[in-house]
């Protein structure tokens, strides 16, 4: 099965009420990792390049690695752009075989922020790929304290850009290892009344298990893409296999 965008995978969990799993790459042992933990649910998977992965190996390369997964897997995969912080970060991984972009404009004020991800977009859907943008600001932990996401700026966002998927913050923070805290569930059923777009939620990672449990069961929150999936344990599994160690940290770093 060939590389897919992001849309493809969305919309079908969209209409039928089911989460997909958007994983962050560090290398080629965890991508295959991935792909095969997918193959063995019989599931989509979004590989997602973010900064850090991006910081050691080129985005050339790393669209030729997704492309040569997915072009031996047999589900859909996305090879996502995650955190693109440039129109030239996006314009370079769709050169290099992305089928997704993500333009992060979130630090960024509202209009300017909508302007340059409508560009992205523009971009991204005359080449026939997807675009994902975020509203609101996800913090980090130990880091950068997260701006939530107003329903109303995130209608008007999501409108006036275009973008296929829309990243929010709602109680989430990227790099967090304890699961503290919770998602903001009535926020999340606010912005999902207020707009169409299948939503993101960032920095699944650090997410109590009972907040993933309530928004799965109900069809309103489960077009989430996370940065962990459901069939963790099987990527360790199949990792462990790939790597033949007794210890992977690679699964576990998102």
């Amino acid at each position: 099965m060939t590389l897919v965008n992001l849309a493809q995978v969305l919309q079908p969990a969209l209409e039928q009420g089911y989460a997909v799993g958007g994983l962050v790459t560090l290398g080629w042992e965890d991508m295959k990792a991935y792909v095969a933990a997918a193959e063995a649910e019989n599931c989509p998977v979004i590989l997602q390049a973010g900064p850090s992965c991006r910081a050691h190996t080129p985005l050339p390369v790393l669209g030729k690695m997704f492309q040569t997964l997915a072009e031996a897997a047999s589900v859909p995969v996305v090879a996502h752009l995650d955190h693109g912080y440039t129109f030239e970060d996006c314009k370079t991984a769709l050169e290099s075989g992305f089928t997704s972009l993500m333009f992060d404009g979130s630090r960024k004020p509202l209009q300017q922020n909508i302007d340059e991800t409508a560009k992205v977009v523009e971009m991204a859907h005359a080449a026939g790929i997807s675009c994902e943008g975020e509203i609101g600001f996800v913090g980090y932990s130990g880091g950068e304290s997260s701006n939530g996401t107003d329903p109303a700026e995130a209608a008007k966002f999501s409108r006036d850009s275009g973008v296929d998927a829309l990243a929010i913050s709602v109680g989430n923070v990227h790099l967090q290892q304890k699961k503290d805290g919770g998602l903001d569930l009535d926020r999340i059923a606010e912005i999902e009344a207020m707009t169409s777009v299948p939503l993101v939620i960032h920095g699944g990672s650090g997410v109590p298990n009972d907040s993933e449990r309530c928004w799965l069961q109900r069809p309103l929150f489960a077009s989430l893409t996370l940065e962990r999936s459901c069939v963790l344990l099987l990527v360790l599994h199949y990792a462990r296999q790939l790597l033949q160690t007794q210890l992977v940290l690679i699964g576990c770093r998102f």
